[in-house]
């Protein structure tokens, strides 16, 4: 894949993937990467920002459940 652009729209869906499987040692090592790469495209950048809040969330959530 020529740019990190699209290096990191892969990740992205593949960290989308191993999230549904409820694989989050994938997912971690998948942003790991992401955050490695020189993003410039605006909506990219929006939908990791989602992504991450969004885990965030999940982890919230799990918290709460156990309380």
């Amino acid at each position: 894949m020529p740019t990190d652009n699209e290096k990191a729209a892969v990740q992205l869906q593949l960290a989308g993937v191993a999230a549904q499987k409820e694989k989050w040692n994938q997912v971690k090592l998948y942003m790991k990467e992401i955050k490695g790469l020189h993003i410039t495209e605006p909506t990219l950048k929006d939908q990791i920002k989602q992504f991450e809040k969004a885990i965030k969330e999940r982890g919230q959530l799990k918290a709460a459940r156990r309380m």
